[in-house]
């Protein structure tokens, strides 16, 4: 059902994609994860690693993420996005988790250039064997990376 309304690229990163977050996600790593289909097809993963010893927040890493990406669509480099980050409650906001207790929601932005633009939204819980992921659902958003 959500592939219908994404669209084959979109339909194809989250396929990608979500299994090696889902994966990520079970080992204590919350870190954003972001790929591309570039202009040949190729699915293709993006990732920002800080010198400092100190890091950069997930708003820093999300911002950085987005501007690449931008600028691989705004030279048509691309042709659609996946940024995946945890989030505070659906409930509340989308606001990315600032520490691991207050994550609660697995965020996928999901954006082609022929103009869908959604949130991939993944509520869960801790279990005790790992993540339990409950129904996602798309949630339509402005676009932010394929703009003129």
């Amino acid at each position: 059902m959500l592939g219908m309304q994404l669209g084959s690229q979109l339909n194809e990163l989250l396929e990608a994609l979500l299994p090696l977050v889902e994966r990520f996600h079970a080992q204590g790593d919350l870190a954003p994860n972001a790929a591309f289909i570039n202009a040949a097809g190729e699915i293709c993963g993006l990732a920002f690693v800080s010198d400092d010893a100190t890091g950069m927040t997930v708003a820093e890493a999300l911002e950085r993420m987005e501007a690449r990406l931008q600028a691989l669509a705004a030279t048509k480099d691309i042709v659609a996005s996946a940024v995946f980050y945890h989030a505070v409650s659906l409930e509340k906001e989308l606001r990315p988790a600032a520490y691991a207790s207050e994550a609660a929601t697995l965020i996928g932005m999901l954006e082609d250039a022929d103009g869908r633009s959604f949130y991939f939204a993944m509520p869960y819980t801790s279990g005790s064997s790992g993540p339990v992921y409950q129904r996602a659902r798309l949630i339509e958003r402005p676009a932010t990376v394929f703009v003129e």
